[in-house]
């Protein structure tokens, strides 16, 4: 049976028993030799017997060759190596089922059968692998409890069947199980967990120490197994992870963010260990360059079964890689080719990495030695790859820093630096390498490597490094407050140990940095911006290290003889820093602050208010590195001077203001001796600040500074001592003199004096010195009138007294006129203080002001000041606050009086006898612009009041004398030709010929006011002057010329100028109130052009002239006269045209039947207050409707003016009176009938009206009143017939009748009851009581009891007449009374007659004539003796003063002759009645357009007479209405 197992001794007595290494093979009986295996094999083996009890007969290895031809032998041993597998599953199930009875009991398949104490006894033991086989036991095996040795003899051949069908596989199985414990306790596989070496064993041998070994078991899962099992996984081909330094490596970059960094000592330790198989001073050859290709060649983190494959040799140094090909070719069974590419990948993409980072950090990746020859190089390249290889082997391993923290090598910048430089960034720990690594030969040894610093991102300390990171290691408020106050040197600082972080650095810190600063002063730029050096400005500061020019350090010196000299040697230009050692050069600089403070103790505090800082004397020791040490061999004063030069050129040196006498006169005195001992040191920037400097006195005893150029020495020997602020008090033989002449002090001489000191302010100096300067001046005026300097200097020196008697002031000569000049002496010559006086009127003294500047006529500004002095006498004389009109030329109050205007015609002509010399374009334009031009204003020569005004114009304002008839009225002219400029000089002097369209056109609007009544009644009637139609000629000439120049702005304005002479001149008026032929009188509101204007056809049309007067002509002038003057009253003049253009209308609207449907919403109309209106408002007062007028309340409408005929209200649509007012029976309820008044019965009068006799005599009548009554239109016979028996139907007596008026369409009661119109019996009621009633249906017709002398028949004759239409009563009474038949006989014999037509009266004005004036037109009068009159111009007049005014008509053109002061002329004063009346007796009236020009632009209000209710289809008429589109086109007349 193939039947075998295993049997281990586990308990004796209940106790652990010892682990037997030895044991036998029983089959069943134990064979001859021995197994090192700790438990017993049991099987069925078949034994064979060669000099004793053997699995194999043959136990070596020869034996067993020789024996393989026995095939039975074969059988036997094939056999038993079968049968010993089964002994290894065996041995695999026991080992679980122990593990399974110490972890879990319940789950083993023996726990059940087993006791307590076998179990309790397995678990006793400490290390449960003892029960594992192991293959490389020796022979010499412990197995005795007191360790004694025991020998057994193992034979090979059944040793070797042990190993190869037992151990190795079983092996091969439990590494997949979870077997392998953990030094945490846990069960894992083989693979999950890493094994340790032999231990005790030291860094140097590569093997784990204590504290690496302890920190691996703390920090990553290793097994805590017997060393010997990973020999045996090793022996049978399976790669394990074992702790070695590049396994620890390993770890550390993969675990390194869970590493808890507790001990720095035991993590240096293990990074010592980890780093110990890398040498960088001495290379030698690694165990494989495989293991470093494959480094490279990983990804980080590497993954586990790439760590577990490192089990090689370690890496003890860096060899050549030709060696490692060869290696790699020996060792290995792969293609070298293949090694070398895989290698070289992994090195380019490595060195690719690196380059990246050091381009990142800015350093060299290798620094090459080119001076080598090639050889060199192919070692120094072979180098540099192997720094790649240790460089991957480095990156990524965590490494502890100074604050604690771990970083990871190659991918954070981390800074290596001794105590003092860690100190000095202490802020910055976190990113220095801890000082304990440092301390660690291996680890500083690479640390410190500068090769290997640039490829792992390892800076050592620099000042660079330190100048970077600056504003890192102080408080970010005093960084930020540094680095925003950029233009501040210095800052304030406490120099105590206890000052807080915010005011910067401490002492401590200031010291050690100087102390670690041994850079150049390239280097010390770095820190330029930074305060940093230690000084005293008023208090303890730090100033910026840029700014260390300005830090002051006296130099040394010695003191010989009392003077100071320097510690030099004139012969060896040698540093005395060089000479001296430290201390004593700290010494004696010491001694030189002490020195200068106690010979100079102002010094330090000058330098303080200079912004200059002293250097803080308990920090001498860093003066050297801070380079603030004076240059060898200058003197104080130099140092001074240089220190000052520098704060100026910086901007730091402020206002010195408060320097005391003693400071300025000492520091001078200690510059001046200075400068004498040492001239040549000085440069020109310490001579120029030393001119800023107010230390230097003048003779006034102030403090200067040399930057005024006007600083002077005054010679002792001079003719004048002057006591100025300009002259410095040292005499020119001083040392401070040597010191200012340097400095560019002029020393001045006796004519230099005389001219910056004598003259200037010679008016402030005491009498007797200007006595003095006077007659120096006079004696020597021979030498001087030669000197240009001294002449410039007496023209701005004020030292000639003027002619004024009283006066004290003195001028300047070119302030004074020449007493000699004719012309300035009669201008000014109440203005003696313009003229020289006393001495200077002497010819010797007028030689010498007239060379200086005395000024005369012949000068430009001279004369224009004399033309400004005409000009201001003029505005003397005018009479102030009076306003001056543009057109006061018959206003001679404000004329220029005679004597200005010939001595402003003097002053013209002196222009024009020197203008050759005087002209200029300055000069004309100034010239032309100065009131200063004799000129007259008005009419040229028009004699007397009303001709010119003399006045002073400038050349700008005047026009010339041909060109009066374009701007007479708002320009002066230029009427004599002596004051008429050269023709070439008009542009410069703004004279303009013909003048500019602005004057023209203001010209025009100024005599066209009043549409020209003020002009045209004052035009002259001199003989030879042009007439108002010839100036208005020229006028259009002018605007022919210039028409094509024009905007379209100007001939708008020309277009609302009235400037064209009409109506006999009677008045101007505008182009559109023109027609270039015109059949019907329309003035004053259209005219016909005169005949003498045609030529200007053209442009009249372009301003508004028409050709004829057209019905829609008619209608807009109408409508513009109604917006320009509605609702005040026309003249008797305006309204007989108003009724002239209506009745235009009219006509040709009905001689074409042009329907005036289009026009009467627009028609306008005259009211009964003679008042332009809408037609649509007004009602006229028809004939039926004339009955009403004395009852109803007109207040209530608006009619039509009564000289309006029917026709034309009519035409216009205007409604009847009829047609808006309805007369209603008032209490109709209580009316009483009767059957008969008096004697008349009520149904004879029926039986009348019903006889065909009676409606054929009533139709007879009718025909005999008709003809033309536009009544009886349209009525025939049986019209009549039936209109009379519907009066017979409906007519009824009543005994009294009461009525009312009703407005429509709103019934509005309009009754008026009048007391005049009341019969006496019906007096004392309120109501309107009447005779007769008809509706307006016709369909009741009452007729109350009249008075006993009023007929009955006369009333029903009234009603009949209206019934049939009649507006006139007829006379058919008698036919009521006649006999029936009778009628015809009746009207036969009354010899009836027919009235034929109307009488035109146009404008119902002839009434007028012989009339007194009424009140409404008395207001509009006025009295022009010498104006023109108009054939049909209706005037007031009267025959002597004190009567009252009367209408009349002027029956022909008339106008006053030449110089006639008073004219007569016929008038018609009464119908058909002419007088002739004088001039003064005749009064015109003026045109509403006159009277209410403002009334254009505004919104009158109505005056509330008619109500919104007298028409419901009119609004009333207001001139509040929205301006239609031609409301600005206003029509003048």
């Amino acid at each position: 049976m193939p039947i075998a197992g295993v049997a281990a001794h586990v308990c004796r007595d209940d106790k652990p028993a010892e682990a037997y290494w030895s044991s036998s093979l029983m089959c069943p009986l134990p064979l001859s030799a021995g197994l090192n295996i700790p438990v017993t094999i049991l099987g069925c083996f078949l034994v064979r017997h060669n000099q004793g009890r053997y699995l194999f007969r043959y136990q070596n290895v020869e034996s067993l060759l020789d024996a393989q031809c026995d095939a039975v032998n074969q059988l036997i041993e094939a056999w038993n190596r079968e049968l010993m597998s089964c002994v290894c599953d065996s041995y695999i199930e026991i080992v679980l089922e122990m593990q399974k009875l110490r972890t879990q009991p319940s789950t083993s398949a023996l726990g059940s059968g087993l006791d307590h104490n076998f179990i309790v006894g397995l678990n006793a033991y400490d290390n449960h692998y003892s029960f594992w086989p192991r293959s490389s036991r020796n022979i010499q095996i412990n197995q005795s409890d007191d360790g004694d040795m025991f020998s057994s003899n193992v034979l090979k051949a059944d040793w070797q069947c042990v190993i190869d069908q037992v151990i190795r596989p079983f092996y091969v199985r439990v590494i997949d199980l979870p077997v392998w414990q953990l030094y945490s306790g846990n069960l894992v596989k083989a693979e999950e967990g890493m094994f340790l070496s032999k231990p005790e064993t030291g860094v140097g041998a590569n093997m784990l120490p204590d504290t690496v070994c302890a920190f691996v078991k703390e920090q990553y899962p290793v097994f805590s197994v017997p060393w010997e099992l990973m020999t045996e996984i090793q022996a049978v081909g399976v790669m394990v992870r074992q702790i070695k330094p590049k396994m620890v490596r390993s770890l550390l970059k993969i675990s390194s963010t869970s590493i808890v960094l507790r001990c720095i000592d035991t993590f240096a330790d293990v990074l010592e260990y980890c780093l110990s198989d890398i040498h960088i001073d001495k290379p030698s050859n690694p165990s494989t360059s495989e293991e470093l290709a494959e480094t490279i060649y990983s990804d980080y983190p590497p993954h586990k079964d790439d760590v577990s494959s490192s089990s090689s040799a370690p890496i003890t140094g860096l060899h050549k890689f030709s060696g490692m090909s060869d290696q790699r070719s020996a060792s290995s069974g792969g293609d070298a080719l293949e090694v070398v590419a895989s290698l070289g990948r992994a090195l380019f993409d490595f060195g690719r990495g690196v380059v990246g980072d050091i381009g990142r950090t800015g350093g060299p990746l290798v620094q090459r030695n080119t001076a080598m020859g090639s050889g060199s190089d192919d070692i120094r390249r072979n180098w540099d790859q192997e720094l790649l290889l240790v460089a991957a082997e480095l990156k990524g391993l965590p490494c502890p820093t100074a604050g604690n923290r771990l970083v990871k090598l190659g991918f954070t910048e981390v800074w290596v630096g001794n105590k003092e430089q860690q100190v000095l960034m202490t802020s910055l720990a976190a990113k220095f390498v801890h000082l304990k690594l440092m301390d660690r030969p291996i680890l500083a040894n690479i640390f410190l490597s500068r090769s290997l610093q640039a490829l792992l991102k390892l800076q050592s300390f620099s000042l660079h490094l330190l100048a970077e990171n600056m504003r890192l290691l102080f408080h970010e408020n005093w960084v930020s407050y540094v680095l925003r106050s950029n233009m501040a040197p210095c800052f304030s600082w406490e120099n105590t140990t206890s000052c807080s972080a915010e005011q910067g650095p401490s002492p401590e810190w200031i010291r050690l940095f100087w102390k670690c600063f041994t850079g150049s002063l390239e280097d010390l730029s770095l820190f330029a911006d930074w305060p940093l050096i230690p000084a005293f400005l008023g208090r303890r500061v730090l100033c910026r290290v840029r700014q260390r020019h300005l830090v002051f350090i006296p130099p040394p010196f010695t003191d010989t003889d009392s003077a100071y000299t320097l510690v030099e040697t004139r012969t060896q230009e040698t540093n005395m820093n060089e000479l001296l050692s430290e201390s004593e050069c700290i010494k004696a600089y010491s001694d030189s602050f002490e020195d200068a403070k106690t010979k100079y103790p102002w010094l330090l505090s000058f330098l303080n208010q200079c912004n200059i800082p002293i250097f803080d004397t308990a920090f001498l020791d860093c003066a050297a590195q801070c380079n603030c040490f004076p240059t060898p061999g200058s003197s104080l004063g130099q140092v001074i001077a240089c220190k000052l030069a520098a704060a100026k050129y910086a901007g730091y040196i402020p206002e010195l203001n408060s320097l005391s006498a003693a400071d300025c006169d000492e520091l001078l005195s200690l510059l001046s001796s200075d400068f004498t001992l040492n001239r040549s040191r000085y440069g020109r920037e310490e001579l120029e600040v030393l001119r800023d400097l107010p230390v230097f006195r003048t003779v006034v005893g102030s403090y200067t500074r040399l930057h005024d150029q006007e600083l002077c020495l005054i010679s002792s020997n001079s003719f004048l001592k002057p006591y100025h602020e300009h002259c410095l008090s040292y005499s020119t033989n001083s040392s401070e003199s040597s010191l200012l002449q340097a400095l560019g002090v002029p020393v001045l001489h006796d004519e230099q004096i005389f001219v910056r000191f004598g003259l200037p302010g010679f008016e402030g100096k005491p009498q007797s010195e200007q006595e003095d300067v006077l007659i120096y001046l006079y004696e020597n005026w021979q030498d001087f009138q030669h000197d240009s300097s001294v002449t410039e200097a007496l023209r701005e020196t004020n030292f000639v007294r003027n002619a004024e008697e009283f006066s004290i002031k003195l001028s300047k000569p070119k302030d004074l006129f020449d007493p000699g000049d004719v012309l300035l002496t009669s201008i000014f010559s109440a203005e003696r203080e313009k003229f020289p006086g006393e001495r200077f009127s002497t010819d010797g003294w007028l030689r010498i002001l007239r060379k200086t500047g005395l000024r005369t006529a012949a000068e430009p500004d001279v004369i224009l000041d004399c033309a400004r002095k005409v000009e201001s006498l003029v505005s003397e004389c005018t009479k102030s606050g009076e306003a001056i009109d543009d057109f006061d030329s018959f206003n001679s109050q404000n004329e220029v009086p005679i004597e200005i205007w010939l001595l402003a015609e003097s002053v013209v002509k002196a222009i024009f006898s020197n203008f050759a010399f005087l002209y200029g374009a300055n000069f004309c334009n100034i010239l032309g612009k100065i009131a200063c031009v004799p000129a007259v204003k008005g009419f040229p020569n028009g004699g007397g009041k009303r001709g010119e005004k003399r006045v002073l114009c400038s050349f700008s304002e005047a026009i010339l004398l041909k060109d009066w008839p374009l701007a007479w009225s708002c320009a002066p002219i230029l009427s004599r030709q002596c004051v008429v400029p050269p023709e070439y000089s008009w542009g410069a002097l703004y004279l303009r010929s013909p003048p500019s369209f602005s004057t023209v056109l203001k010209h025009l609007q100024v005599i066209g006011r009043n549409n020209g009544e003020d002009t045209l009644a004052h035009w002259p009637t001199t003989l030879g002057l042009m007439t108002i139609e010839e100036a208005s000629f020229e006028v259009l000439k002018y605007l022919d010329k210039v028409w094509g120049s024009l905007s379209a702005s100007d001939i708008t304005e020309l277009q609302r100028v009235a400037f064209v002479p009409a109506a006999n001149g009677t008045r101007l008026v505008t182009a559109n109130s023109l027609f270039a032929r015109l059949t019907i009188n329309l003035s004053p509101f259209a005219f016909e052009l005169p005949s003498m204007y045609l030529p200007f056809v053209k442009i009249l049309k372009d301003m508004g002239l028409q050709d004829m007067l057209s019905v829609a002509c008619a209608q807009d002038l109408l409508l513009n006269l109604q917006r320009a003057c509605g609702y005040h009253r026309l003249n008797p003049n305006e309204l007989r045209a108003v009724v002239e253009i209506l009745h235009f209308i009219c006509e040709k609207t009905n001689e074409s039947n042009m329907p005036g449907k289009s026009w009467e919403l627009d028609a306008i109309v005259l009211d009964d207050g003679c008042r332009l209106v809408h037609a649509r408002s007004c009602v006229y007062v028809d004939s039926y409707g004339s009955q009403y007028i004395k009852y109803i309340d007109t207040s209530r409408l608006r009619l039509v003016n009564p000289d309006i005929p029917e026709r034309i209200c009519t035409t216009l649509g205007i409604k009847k009176l009829s047609d808006v007012v309805v007369e209603e029976l008032d209490d109709a309820e209580h009316l009483q009938t009767m059957g008969q008044i008096g004697s008349v019965a009520l149904v004879a009068i029926r039986q009348k009206l019903s006889c065909k006799s009676f409606q054929t005599a009533v139709w007879k009548v009718v025909n005999s009143v008709n003809s033309g009554i536009l009544d009886f239109n349209g009525l025939t016979l049986e019209k009549l017939q039936t209109l009379l028996d519907l009066v017979a139907e409906n007519l009824k007596f009543v005994r009294y009748l009461y009525t009312r008026f009703l407005l429509l369409p709103k019934s509005l009661d309009i009754t008026r009851v009048v007391k005049e119109s009341v019969i006496p019996e019906w007096e004392g009621g309120s109501q309107h009581r009447t005779l007769y009633f008809i509706d307006r249906m016709k369909t009741c017709m009452l007729v109350a009891e009249p008075p006993s002398y009023i007929s009955v028949l006369d009333i029903v004759a009234i009603i009949v007449s209206q019934v049939l239409g009649c507006s006139v009563h007829l006379p058919i009474v008698p036919l009521f009374l006649c006999p029936d038949g009778s009628e015809i006989a009746i009207v036969n014999i009354l010899k009836l007659h027919s009235e034929k037509g109307e009488d035109r009266c146009i404008g119902g004005k002839n009434c007028l004539l012989g009339r007194e004036l009424l009140a409404q037109d008395a207001i509009h009068v006025q009295l022009h003796p010498l104006r023109p009159f108009y054939s049909g111009e209706f005037v007031a007049w009267r025959s002597q003063n004190g009567d009252k005014l009367k209408y009349g008509r002027v029956l022909e053109d008339v106008r006053p002759s030449a110089g006639q002061a008073l004219y007569r002329l016929r008038v018609e004063v009464g119908l058909g009645v002419t007088e002739h009346l004088l001039s003064s007796h005749v009064f015109s009236f003026k045109g509403v357009l006159i009277d209410n020009e403002a009334f254009i632009d505004t919104k009158v209000k109505d005056d509330h007479l008619v109500n919104e209710n007298v028409i419901q289809v009119d609004e009333p008429e207001v001139s509040g209405r929205g301006k239609s589109h031609s409301t600005q086109a206003r029509i003048q007349v």
